[in-house]
């Protein structure tokens, strides 16, 4: 190549190059958030997840237009959702193990982020946490033997007494089965009997916890998608009522009446997908991008539920809780 030639071909490169850029700047990005729960629950997450998104550049309405959908009925609603969602939109967040499956099952085709999903290898989602392999990647809700074990470990020591936990559950979670598998595994080394009760709805709850008072449960392990009902106050107050120490896995069920929580922050969780979601409008491809987990989980302790119950924690758990609620 000539020196003429050489500055020809330069000079076009630098020309394109701001186009190129300004195209890109140009670009809106349709992103959809797809949640199975109802608005309010999820307000402070959309906060945190349209704060991670400005911080990278992505501002709402201007760069970036966020279409939220909230399906908190039937699998069929949010699968139908899902389906319709992944014609409008260049990417669709999927917040829980629920709405994840959902868009799966609707065989949606674009880049769909999940934040957190409790068990993505076994109920299908990913290949693997190191390379996911489809259009499908995440946040994981947990390390699953590591903290059920812890759970179950702390509600025994608030409950030194505690035979029979009832593993509370939604039952239409895809993620029950390993859960209820891990937790089971775990229980009897504890010298703890699990025993399964299974919800539906917010209106499952008060015959579940007559359900529970029934079988002479000592404490409640609340688990899989049995944690979406985690911050509602009725869980709080009938587990008050009916004098049953309740263990989370979310600190929201805590600040909503519930004894201890050992769990990660869905705060932090949102933040992180925004990233995910950045990196893939930005051309990364979902199936390289590995799945991350929790790198911190966070103790909870009410104090007044405590006292409402009769219990005394003890110190040494205080000590490592990272809030205590009076």
């Amino acid at each position: 190549m000539d020196r003429r030639t050489f500055l020809t071909c330069l000079t076009t490169i630098l020309a394109a190059s701001p186009r190129a850029e300004a195209s890109l700047a140009a670009q809106v990005w349709r992103v959809g958030s797809l949640h199975a729960t109802p608005p309010a629950p999820s307000a402070p997450i959309i906060a945190n997840f349209e704060k991670g998104l400005a911080s990278r550049g992505h501002i709402k309405d201007r760069t970036t237009t966020i279409e939220y959908v909230f399906k908190p009925g039937s699998r069929d609603d949010l699968r139908e959702s899902a389906r319709a969602l992944g014609q409008r939109v260049d990417l669709i967040v999927a917040w829980g193990t629920i709405a994840t499956v959902a868009a799966k099952e609707a065989n949606v085709t674009i880049p769909v982020v999940f934040s957190p999903v409790g068990f993505p290898v076994a109920i299908g989602m990913v290949d693997s946490l190191r390379r996911p392999g489809s259009n499908f990647t995440g946040i994981s809700f947990e390390a699953a033997d590591d903290t059920y074990g812890k759970r179950l470990q702390i509600l025994k020591e608030i409950v030194p007494g505690s035979i029979r936990v009832a593993a509370l559950s939604h039952a239409e979670d895809p993620n029950i089965l390993p859960a209820l598998e891990t937790a089971h595994r775990i229980a009897p080394s504890l010298g703890i009997s699990a025993i399964d009760v299974k919800i539906r709805t917010v209106s499952d709850l008060e015959p579940a916890f007559a359900e529970m008072r029934n079988r002479r449960v000592h404490g409640v392990l609340v688990i899989a998608g049995a944690f979406m009902f985690a911050n509602s106050k009725p869980l709080g107050d009938l587990a008050i009522a009916h004098r049953l120490p309740t263990m989370h896995g979310l600190r929201e069920g805590v600040i909503a009446g519930g004894l201890a929580s050992l769990g990660p922050d869905l705060l932090v969780m949102a933040e992180e997908a925004a990233g995910y979601v950045d990196k893939i409008l930005r051309g990364a491809k979902p199936g390289d991008l590995p799945v991350e987990q929790p790198s911190r989980y966070e103790v909870y302790v009410n104090m007044k539920t405590a006292k409402a119950l009769g219990l005394t924690i003890p110190p040494s758990l205080l000590a490592r809780a990272d809030q205590v609620i009076e």
